[in-house]
């Protein structure tokens, strides 16, 4: 079985980094084990989550690490952010639990089954993010560009290998990511003889596309961050790079949350981060110390930061005027279909959330948006939700949103708002510009993904955690930040 040789070599690599007291190099083969592992194979045939080995590793590991142990424990308070969020996912688990018991109609064994793999990807999550918090804030960023690189380049080799190369993209594609429960997009290439949409290294190019606006995230960081070392410049041009080619990848797999997400990001940045620098020039009192006082201070650093900003805007034009004229003649219709949510962005929630009469480029959907009849169970049950199963066939799955609410009901959905708000807030206070970037991105992804409980999302959350715990711990000792929107 190839699979699993891949995953045990993967594996063994994360082992044998962590024994020489290589962490940037174990946590970020762990991280893009998530991403990229191929499915685990089991004795009978079926493929399930490869990230079940990872989690019993990472745990041992954990408990392991001595040193880190009294860190770990202050970490994990309630009051900080890791702390909270796993207090957050313990609620959220008491409300399936509660939803499940008053709404549910399947046995207890079930649930539970459903219920692990929530508790692999939510344990997963946090021990990623407890590695990731011992390596210093300002190595983290870049534990996560490395990842990002190598999703981008993996993606792009096997993007060239579908579309160009079907009789060996299409058997590789299946091979390596292909599960009992996720093989409906590959077979439906399959029967066309083409893929009519990128895949990348993933079994659905709905996910290709939301990891691929989650990296997008990251480079957005590296781009608007320091860069006054020739290092920094230097990684600065290939964030830039891999920013044109992780486009034209996302709109190659018609992911509507890349289209849509990098002129959302690219707005957002433009509005939000200016108003932050002039803060933190009366905030740090630069006028004092600067020559030309405050006015010229805060000047200077939005002369700095429209530099980046305008190198992202430039490539992002590029990378969607070209991908226009790359895509192939034989699909003008899904061309000018996916283009057109730029002018009309809403409308790209219609096929997910539409009312009765909205329609789908693939099929018509009277009955409205596929995520309705859930959303339905939600209505009837909004306190506690109905649990992880289905009760009258609805469809779960392509939202956090829709998941959540009929999962959880309300209860589940205040304490996801209210712990990435109080993320949020904290990457807001103290101008930490991986938070700023990345939250509105995360809950992007939320409408279109189960975002929050899969594994191709762990590393960029793990990172936001990481950074929370960092940024938060020098709030409380009064020490600076090591990455500030600058």
């Amino acid at each position: 079985m190839p699979n699993n040789l891949i995953l045990a070599l993967w594996l063994l690599a994360v082992v044998v980094a962590h024994v020489r007291r290589r962490p940037d190099w174990s946590v970020g083969l762990a991280a893009f084990y998530c991403l990229a592992a191929p499915s685990l194979v089991l004795p009978s045939g079926r493929g399930i989550n490869p990230c079940y080995p990872l989690t019993l590793l990472l745990l041992v590991l954990v408990l392991l690490d001595v040193e880190g142990r009294k860190q770990w424990r202050s970490r994990l308070a309630l009051r900080a952010p890791l702390g909270g969020y796993a207090a957050m996912l313990a609620v959220v688990a008491l409300s399936y639990a509660a939803g499940f018991a008053l709404n549910g109609r399947d046995s207890w064994g079930a649930f539970l089954r459903a219920m692990l793999g929530y508790f692999n990807v939510w344990l997963l999550l946090l021990l990623l993010a407890l590695l990731l918090s011992r390596i210093p804030a300002a190595r983290q960023l870049d534990i996560l560009f490395a990842v990002v690189a190598a999703l981008v380049l993996t993606g792009l080799v096997f993007s060239v290998l579908q579309r160009g190369f079907f009789d060996i993209g299409w058997p590789l594609t299946w091979q390596l990511y292909s599960t009992d429960s996720h093989q409906a997009p590959l077979l439906a290439m399959y029967e066309s003889g083409v893929f009519t949409r990128s895949f990348g290294c993933f079994y659905s190019p709905t996910i290709f596309g939301t990891s691929l606006l989650l990296g997008i995230g990251v480079l957005a960081a590296v781009i608007v961050g320091p860069a006054a070392s020739p290092e920094a410049r230097k990684r600065r041009a290939a964030a830039l790079l891999l920013l044109a080619v992780g486009i034209s990848l996302g709109i190659f797999a018609f992911a509507k949350s890349v289209i849509i997400g990098v002129p959302f990001l690219l707005l957002y940045s433009l509005l939000l981060l200016p108003p932050l620098l002039v803060l933190a020039g009366s905030r740090d009192g630069d006028g004092g110390q600067l020559e030309g006082g405050f006015r010229a201070a805060w000047r200077r650093r939005l002369a700095a930061l429209a530099r980046p900003l305008g190198a992202m805007a430039l490539t992002a034009f590029v990378a969607y005027f070209v991908t226009w004229f790359l895509i192939p003649s034989w699909q003008p219709g899904a061309r000018a279909y996916y283009y057109g949510f730029l002018l009309n962005p809403i409308s790209s929630l219609e096929s997910r959330y539409g009312l009765p009469g909205d329609l789908n480029i693939d099929r018509p959907l009277p009955e409205g948006g596929i995520l309705i009849s859930a959303l339905l169970q939600f209505f009837e049950h909004p306190v506690f939700g109905v649990g992880p199963l289905a009760i009258a066939d609805e469809f779960l799955g392509d939202s956090q949103l829709n998941n959540v609410l009929h999962n959880g009901g309300l209860v589940a959905a205040l304490a996801y708002v209210a712990c990435h708000v109080r993320l949020y807030w904290l990457g807001l206070r103290c101008r930490d510009a991986v938070i700023v970037l990345l939250m509105p991105l995360v809950l992007l992804g939320c409408l279109a993904t189960p975002l929050l409980d899969i594994r191709q999302s762990l590393p960029v959350l793990a990172l936001l955690l990481a950074r929370g715990a960092s940024v938060w711990e020098s709030a409380r000792d009064g020490t600076a930040p090591d990455e500030r929107i600058s």
